[in-house]
């Protein structure tokens, strides 16, 4: 018996950054304006990069889930900047860089095809 170590599984780890942009987003959605969904693309831009833990990669999913929630709530048009940001942070959120962490996640969810669907709808 050779013991080895397993491949680390960071599904349950997230950055301040990512919870407290998920929290804006979900107030905004519930009509409290905290910020303008204008800034919270923007940020989502910012914090996203192409190597991301499991759980930040949810939450950023969870992000964009919610300004959905929010456009389709208020039928209200995007703007290119808008667009270009969100766009952007999910090209970073799908790239192989992480791969792995997708393959964790989808054990317990529908993972990275969820996120293309959500943009999808997001483009209407």
């Amino acid at each position: 018996f050779t013991p080895y170590w397993l491949e680390p599984n960071f599904m349950q780890c997230t950055t301040y950054d990512f919870e407290a942009l998920l929290s804006d987003t979900r107030m905004l959605t519930s009509g409290i304006e905290v910020t303008s969904v204008e800034k919270i693309a923007e940020t989502l831009n910012s914090i996203t990069t192409p190597n991301l833990y499991g759980g930040n990669l949810r939450l950023a999913s969870d992000i964009i889930q919610e300004m959905i929630l929010y456009k389709e709530k208020t039928r209200r048009a995007m703007s290119r900047r808008e667009l270009e940001d969100v766009l952007w942070s999910a090209s970073n959120i799908l790239s192989l860089y992480n791969k792995e962490e997708w393959m964790n996640l989808q054990e317990g969810s529908s993972g990275s095809a969820w996120v293309l669907g959500n943009l999808t709808r997001y483009s209407r």
